[in-house]
């Protein structure tokens, strides 16, 4: 009987949020195929030392694939010969593989906030990939006004700014530093291996804060914003319509990559 594994890589071709998607799939697909799944960090944007165990606890790194008579290779947008499998599914998927290290856990639970708020701004607006948000919209459509304190993971140090004024009853706090403004995607291949560790860390600590807290309002239109919303069904869209049945999840076909597209 032939013995298959699979292998999702790790590659610097996109984001970090829009890879985890496809790695999802390819592991949605192992799963239910009953095949033993690896992971290869080859040149993945985001590694320190360890490549995906700088940061999670869970996936086996593919080493002495020899026992394997054949194995079957995916990456991001390479996964075209794969199923579509339901929101749902991506839901689960994503509460197996996505497990902080304990150390950065802790650092999320320092931050603990009431009420998170998940703003994208930098290289996706620079790209018009998205359509700018002001703040000031974003307060009225969140209605965070009042809130005793507020969490903000962002990109771009002036929407921590813009809250501050625009919210001066509330204590606004993120992980994001004051040197951050705009779109420096662009210095992201100039950074040494320690200071990308740096900045990953910082936004998943920042996210994990979001992930846990009572209250989140995310952004439909980015890949991270819609991880939100996967790993915390309880998070809601300021972009988008909210009145979405959690039924349809497991209806809908589609890897989240390329948007939910809830009727």
């Amino acid at each position: 009987m032939t013995k298959t594994a699979v292998v999702f890589e790790l590659n610097d071709h996109a984001g970090f949020y829009s890879i985890l998607f496809f790695l999802c799939q390819a592991y949605i697909y192992a799963k239910k195929k009953g095949l033993d799944f690896y992971i290869k960090t080859g040149n993945w944007y985001y590694t320190y030392e360890k490549g995906w165990h700088d940061y999670f606890i869970t996936l086996i790194e593919a080493h002495n694939m020899e026992k394997y008579d054949k194995i079957e290779k995916f990456s991001h947008m390479s996964c075209g010969t794969l199923p579509n499998y339901t929101l749902q599914e991506y839901m689960q998927a994503i509460k197996e593989i996505y497990i902080l290290k304990p150390e950065l856990v802790s650092r999320a639970k320092e931050l603990a906030a009431s009420t998170t708020l998940f703003v994208r701004r930098g290289d996706k607006i620079a790209s018009k990939e998205a359509v700018l948000i002001e703040t000031t919209d974003i307060i009225k459509k969140t209605n965070i006004q009042n809130k005793p304190d507020i969490f903000v993971q962002t990109d771009d140090y002036t929407v921590v700014e813009e809250l501050q004024t625009l919210l001066s009853e509330s204590e606004v706090n993120s992980t994001v530093t004051q040197d951050k403004r705009g779109s420096h995607a662009h210095t992201w291949r100039t950074l040494s291996p320690r200071e990308r560790k740096q900045q990953t860390e910082e936004m998943l600590v920042g996210l994990e804060v979001c992930i846990n807290s009572p209250e989140c309002w995310s952004d439909y239109t980015s890949n991270v914003g819609r991880f939100l919303k996967l790993q915390n069904p309880q998070v809601k869209f300021y972009s988008a319509d909210n009145k979405v049945p959690l039924l349809q999840y497991t209806k809908v076909y589609r890897n989240p990559a390329y948007g939910f597209h809830l009727a």
